[in-house]
């Protein structure tokens, strides 16, 4: 959208909350019939300029490039708009999607159609979770979230959308096979890996890049409840923990809960989990 009409709008907007909706659908409208283009990545993509340019979280691309590599799938909860699925199709894997909000998933398919990907997919346009039911989503773009407050959104910007676990819908169809999950939920990361309890316990077990937040994004600047569980999970089904820096680095108990006190700080908010060879 010009740049001289979101200035104009932008004040007004301020004043009147209820503005704001009116301006999304319009802003949205415009952005969803433009054209996806060529990025640096050899795929065409549209929807978010940082990741049409090549510059989205460099360092969780590369390591998730190095991964996938490996991997018979590639599993994306949070797809958004399809960046990490278009990356690994583009190295010939298969992909399964899981993506709730409705422009997301517009911006999603039409990426996969621009690329010649629509039968080398499944999507799904639900949100993950520990079970299957309706629930209320929160904001948009690359921050919506099950949880009232994440990032500060506004209970204006709330959606009812349809959830299922990730065993419910998955299942033991890739029994055998090696999977790589991304996972990008915006806070409800615990949740879905109770959800997901027969895949965290598969042969082979899957690798996993999850991104939890310990204090970006949580309501109210207070920190995340889960952290902590999360990692105990994956622990307790025989897995190891990584942080992501330029290669994969070593991440135990001591220094999640050096996180939590905020005695260390971190340059991504993406965990990797392997199991133990």
């Amino acid at each position: 959208m010009n740049k001289k009409i979101k200035t104009f709008l932008k004040p007004h907007i301020e004043k009147m909350p209820f503005l704001a909706t009116s301006y999304r659908k319009v802003r949205d409208g415009w952005q969803i019939g433009r054209e996806p283009q060529l990025t640096p990545n050899g795929f065409k993509l549209v929807g978010n300029l940082n990741m049409q340019a090549g510059n989205f979280e460099p360092l969780e691309t590369k390591i998730f490039k190095e991964l996938a590599a490996d991997a018979d799938i590639v599993v994306n909860a949070g797809a958004n708009i399809g960046y990490y699925c278009c990356h690994a199709l583009a190295m010939g894997k298969p992909v399964v999607a899981f993506e709730p909000i409705a422009l997301n998933v517009r911006y999603l398919l039409k990426n996969l159609t621009a690329n010649g990907w629509e039968n080398k997919a499944e999507v799904f346009p639900i949100a993950l979770t520990d079970k299957a039911g309706i629930a209320t989503i929160y904001g948009g773009g690359t921050g919506a979230s099950l949880i009232p407050g994440w990032a500060g959104f506004s209970p204006r910007q709330a959606t009812m959308i349809p959830t299922s676990s990730m065993d419910l819908v998955l299942g033991h169809r890739f029994d055998g096979k090696k999977l790589f999950i991304l996972i990008d939920v915006e806070g409800v990361e615990y949740q879905l890996l109770e959800g997901a309890k027969n895949l965290l316990a598969a042969d082979p077990k899957p690798t996993w890049m999850v991104e939890i937040d310990i204090s970006q994004n949580i309501p109210d600047h207070g920190k995340n409840p889960t952290f902590l569980r999360a990692f105990e999970l994956f622990w307790n089904y025989g897995y190891e923990s990584y942080a992501i820096g330029e290669k994969l680095l070593p991440f135990g108990r001591k220094q999640v809960e050096d996180l939590i006190a905020d005695r260390i700080t971190l340059t991504s908010s993406n965990f990797v989990f392997k199991h133990k060879n």
